[in-house]
């Protein structure tokens, strides 16, 4: 009696696991793959995020296992050809073509280094990516050439800023020299009025002496006249 128990007790243990084992299985949605596989279009690449305005961006070494070096490694080789490629500023964008897989190459760069790289076999999906990436260089690249014409307004301001200055210092040496010059003439001109000042009263004193004289020699004369006769 004792035995039947036991083997009985056991039955329904076995039977208990056996259930969960049932629920665990039956609990599982076999719609749902254990290992998901990676999004192709993922892969290929989706939209890229836009750094925010004023942001630095910085070029960082590319990965061994990523696209970027692929297309690097690729490039060496010659192994893709270049079908477009715009520039603005230090950005760039390119869409390369490797013809043996048909597989596209969209790529942005910043000082001829690759910042993003899209790869795809899709060829209306590279020209959407290459026209994307040629509009973020015109937004990336506005404050570089707003920096190069403020320089170059810059250095115009200075140079003229130079001239200027150098013309002004021509003018104020040149005011310099003539208040010296005017200076002098001034007191030659002064000089020379009182010389001529003193000249026409040494003149006058002369005429006057030359008078007298003269009137002492009619004199003179008129008594050597009156003791001739």
């Amino acid at each position: 009696m004792n035995r039947n128990r036991v083997e009985l007790k056991t039955l329904i243990v076995i039977l208990a696991c056996a259930g969960l084992v049932g629920c665990a299985t039956l609990g599982q949605d076999k719609s749902q793959p254990v290992v998901t596989q990676a999004d192709s279009s993922a892969r290929d690449g989706a939209a890229a995020v836009t750094p925010p305005p004023g942001v630095q961006v910085t070029t960082v070494q590319a990965e061994p296992n990523s696209t970027v070096a692929e297309l690097q490694q690729l490039i060496e080789n010659k192994a893709v050809s270049e079908l477009r490629t715009s520039y603005n500023g230090s950005y760039g964008a390119s869409l390369l073509f490797k013809r043996d897989t048909l597989t596209y190459y969209v790529a942005l760069f910043q000082n001829q280094k690759f910042w993003r790289v899209i790869k795809t076999l899709d060829h209306a999906k590279a020209e959407r990516t290459y026209k994307q990436f040629v509009e973020e260089t015109n937004q990336l690249a506005e404050v570089d050439l707003k920096r190069i014409r403020l320089e170059a307004d810059y250095a115009h301001t200075e140079k003229q800023l130079n001239e200027r200055s150098d013309e002004l210092s021509v003018l104020k040496n040149d005011l310099e020299v003539q208040r010296q010059q005017q200076a002098l003439v001034t007191a030659q001109q002064a000089a020379a009025k009182r010389e001529a000042e003193q000249l026409a009263k040494q003149q006058q004193e002369a005429h006057e002496q030359l008078k007298a004289l003269q009137e002492r020699i009619r004199a003179l004369e008129a008594q050597r006249a009156a003791l001739s006769r």
